[in-house]
């Protein structure tokens, strides 16, 4: 089974730096065992910052209070060597985020139940890959429950999990931009940053090497322009969080993987 590892995108003590379980910002990397190769690179378009798609609908009751967001890069970085990692960043100039807007919000595929089982069965380190499987292929019910639960990074809209080859994130952006419309632009900078670290890590290296990869292009020249703008953002939605219902609903600075998936999920592909 492959396990999965959180990284923070910030420490409050330096812009640009990366550790693991970080007190904000903290993004799930890890496999789904099952997912397979995505079906595209992430998007080649120019970045939509704040694009109308994010968070059409869905938003929770109440006034909702705009964060600024740091400028979101219109490429990657040059390649990161780093001849201590068996992976190290590639060169993603050629690389540009392109916004995917979240599914949703509450397309009823999944309970509650299903969120913590397919976690329990496919994600959390006492999972197997044939209970995984077994568990998908038992119903229709599980089987629509995990096309949404893990999508594609290529594909045209993120369910709880965003996936690539070898690395799979939370789909924090996804549901920031339904709980918190307001917050689109932070919403797309987060985004933005996920999508470089597989870009510049995903292809390249192996199961075992690209949660180290992740961390190290969201710090270094490869992506780190993009974790700059999610910074300017995630700081302000954690430091104020009485105000922003998106921190405990996206799992903003939380390091529980188990429960972030299941708001998040519960959010996008629950009732």
């Amino acid at each position: 089974m492959r396990r999965a590892a959180t990284l923070g995108a910030f420490t409050a003590g330096g812009a640009g730096a990366l550790v693991v379980g970080s007190a904000a910002c903290s993004l799930v990397w890890g496999f789904h065992p099952l997912s397979g190769p995505s079906d595209a690179a992430p998007g080649m378009d120019a970045a939509e910052e704040g694009s109308d798609d994010a968070g059409d609908d869905g938003a929770d009751a109440g006034p909702c209070v705009a964060v600024a967001a740091g400028p979101v890069p219109e490429a990657g970085g040059a390649a990161c060597p780093n001849d201590a990692q068996p992976c190290s960043p590639q060169d993603v100039r050629g690389f540009a985020p392109h916004w995917q807007p979240p599914e949703g919000p509450g397309l009823g595929v999944c309970t509650t139940a299903q969120l913590e089982e397919v976690y329990d069965l496919c994600i959390a380190p006492s999972g197997t890959m044939a209970g995984c499987a077994s568990w998908i292929s038992a119903s229709q019910a599980n089987r629509a429950c995990d096309v949404c639960a893990f999508t594609p990074v290529g594909g045209p809209q993120y369910g709880a999990m965003i996936f690539g080859q070898n690395l799979y994130a939370l789909n924090v952006a996804g549901c920031l931009a339904l709980v918190e419309p307001c917050n689109a632009p932070c919403a797309t900078a987060i985004n933005a940053q996920v999508q470089c670290a597989i870009a510049a890590c995903d292809a390249t290296c192996t199961t075992q090497t690209s949660t180290q990869c992740a961390a190290s292009a969201l710090g270094c020249s490869a992506c780190s322009g993009f974790s700059a703008a999610a910074e300017a953002c995630t700081q302000t939605l954690y430091a104020h969080k009485a105000d922003h219902p998106a921190v405990a609903t996206c799992g903003i600075g939380s390091n529980d993987q188990r429960a972030a998936f299941i708001s998040i999920g519960s959010r996008i592909c629950g009732p």
